[in-house]
């Protein structure tokens, strides 16, 4: 396969599932906010923070606006154009992506991503109310869930489809410990509290999904230890962090025909090493040594594996706009 090609499935793939985190993250912060008894009151920078640090946008978002309020920070994770990783730009450039590989896909994925595109370019971003936002929200996340059905029932089981698959996952267990590290950001310590129903901890778990399944896991109320159990070392839970890095492992030695059992290149060594460390990891011994630079490093590593496949995989510099690695 060309790497023009699997670069274009690659990030085809990460941009439609980081616009459907994207989503889910804000919608369920704004419910949040409206849900506030006092949320007219509610400090912008307090509330939103922790969604940017989450997300690694603060620096970008500070560049592009002179003070933090809620519409500013909603306009910035959603319609902003300055914002590579803005729900609007993602969209975009999965649809570019797909454009780029049509004899690749199936017509009825570019038909519901282009449409999609289309809908939001001669949409006025700034026009849509905060009425229409949800439906907006929903309207992303069901075209991600039909795409998601569209690759898994008319996808070959070739190569293309383990590119695709790296994209997702890999994106996916990024994402969902950037959420566990944002509680930990809010709460601004180290130690894992025993807060009961903590807000913010349900809305994490509104975020990914997870609350029923939580509760069925679960039959205390929801609880901090619980809840960092769940999303980052649950062997069920689809959105795991640990599953999701299981999953992009069985992908790239897919490609490489190579066995998970050994590792033929960088990225499939960098993987198996932090796939081994969660899978034998005792979430005590985290927190004891530091749950803050626990999910620092891991944030790092899946950073390093998303530059070595890029470096393996596509021979040309194709790195994360929103990434601080760099590819020389």
């Amino acid at each position: 396969m060309l790497c023009r090609v699997a670069d274009s499935l690659f990030w085809m793939s990460r941009y439609l599932e980081r616009a459907e985190n994207t989503c889910q993250f804000v919608d369920v912060h704004l419910q949040l906010l409206l849900d506030s008894s006092s949320h007219q009151e509610t400090d912008p920078y307090k509330f939103w923070s922790p969604v940017l640090f989450s997300l690694g946008e603060e620096e970008l978002f500070a560049q592009s606006y002179d003070e933090y309020t809620h519409e500013n920070v909603t306009n910035f994770l959603t319609f902003s154009t300055n914002n590579p990783s803005s729900i609007v730009n993602c969209v975009f450039s999965a649809r570019e992506n797909a454009r780029m590989i049509r004899d690749e896909i199936s017509n009825e994925m570019f038909e519901v991503i282009n449409r999609q595109y289309l809908q939001l370019k001669h949409k006025p971003f700034l026009g849509i109310g905060q009425s229409r936002i949800y439906d907006h929200f929903l309207q992303i996340r069901e075209m991600v869930y039909l795409i998601n059905g569209f690759i898994e029932t008319n996808v070959p089981r070739l190569v293309g489809y383990e590119f695709i698959k790296a994209g997702k996952y890999l994106e996916r267990a990024d994402k969902t410990g950037r959420l566990i590290h944002s509680w930990v950001y809010k709460a601004k310590q180290d130690e894992i509290s025993e807060v009961e129903n903590d807000d913010y901890l349900l809305s994490i778990l509104r975020s990914c999904n997870a609350l029923k399944f939580y509760h069925q896991e679960y039959t205390t109320t929801v609880l901090p230890r619980n809840v960092i159990q769940l999303l980052l070392l649950s062997r069920v839970f689809p959105r795991a962090v640990f599953i999701s890095l299981l999953e992009f492992q069985k992908a790239i030695h897919a490609i490489s025909k190579c066995p998970t059992t050994h590792y033929s290149n960088e990225v499939e060594r960098l993987s198996g090493l932090l796939i081994s460390e969660l899978n034998y990891l005792v979430l005590d011994d985290v927190i004891e040594s530091g749950i803050h630079p626990f999910l620092e490093r891991i944030h790092e590593n899946i950073e390093k594996i998303a530059v070595e496949f890029s470096k393996q995989y596509m021979f040309f510099p194709v790195v994360d706009p929103t990434s601080d690695s760099q590819i020389q």
